[in-house]
């Protein structure tokens, strides 16, 4: 059971390297593994080193929280390293301490994901895309291990790698991920809101339009544009993306080329900013 939650401790560190470090700091989530680390240090040392430090993180002041949060992060890594190759088994995830249904085990150990943690979660490294192509390749990606933080790399620096999320890995995974994507998606957010509607679009198709039509509607420019993308598939859309050519022009632009696609060659033109039948 230690290693599940030393797994799922790197996954709370995770989220707040991509929230920010300064959010370490009183944090409730990571409050809950102070206690179970210091049950294990009473038989391995390392564990009762790893309580501290985390300790140390909640309780330090804003301003050195990313220090803090990186040193944890690296020792965290570095005993998971040590501690086997095989997975837990469903009763011991660890998903307990949130109250959570756990997630059923595949046959890739620990040490075979960590790589993948690492690629997925840091901006730093060279040669994260590749890895994760290869590790696409060898299905080891499909682990369910991995979704949220597969969900969270939508808003990666790094474009390619965030657009190969949206567009090969996360819809690779399917149903497994939707509930993850559901957290991450903010209709009034940016860029990688908009990877996420198209991803989730990928795994359902048709069966989640409501939320692309609300994006449509209410969303940001961003989500917008991505919406506008999905509709420009379905022809039943024609008449909205028309009424939709008096938006900003990140939009506009996006509807044009939809309606290009929809309509009968020949059949509507763009002339001086409008959209006329002839």
């Amino acid at each position: 059971m230690a290693v599940s939650i030393l797994f799922e401790l790197n996954q709370e560190l995770t989220r707040l390297f991509a929230a920010g470090s300064r959010l370490s700091a009183g944090d409730p989530r990571l409050k809950k593994y102070s206690a179970p680390l210091k049950k294990y240090g009473e038989k391995a040392p390392v564990f009762l080193k790893l309580a501290t430090m985390l300790d140390e993180l909640i309780e330090t002041d804003r301003d050195g929280s990313a220090q803090k949060l990186i040193a944890t992060e690296a020792f965290l890594l570095s005993v998971l390293s040590t501690q086997g190759d095989t997975a837990p088994p469903p009763e011991e995830t660890g998903a307990a301490i949130h109250g959570e249904k756990a997630l059923a085990p595949t046959k890739e150990g620990y040490r075979v994901l960590l790589p993948l943690i690492g690629a997925l979660s840091a901006s730093g490294p060279t040669g994260r895309l590749e890895m994760i192509r290869e590790a696409h390749k060898n299905g080891v990606l499909r682990d369910p291990r991995l979704s949220k933080i597969a969900a969270r790399s939508l808003g990666d620096k790094n474009y390619d790698l965030a657009e190969y999320m949206a567009e090969t890995i996360l819809p690779s995974m399917g149903e497994e991920v939707w509930p993850d994507l559901v957290d991450e998606y903010d209709q009034n957010g940016g860029a990688k809101d908009g990877r996420c509607l198209a991803a989730m679009h990928r795994i359902r198709g048709a069966g989640m339009l409501d939320l692309v039509e609300d994006a449509a509607r209410d969303g940001s420019v961003a989500v917008k544009v991505s919406a506008v993308r999905i509709m420009s598939g379905y022809k039943t859309y024609e008449e909205t993306l028309r009424g939709m050519l008096d938006e900003r022009k990140e939009v506009r632009e996006e509807v044009e080329q939809a309606l290009e696609k929809l309509s009968p060659k020949g059949l509507f033109k763009k002339g001086f900013g409008k959209w006329k039948m002839f």
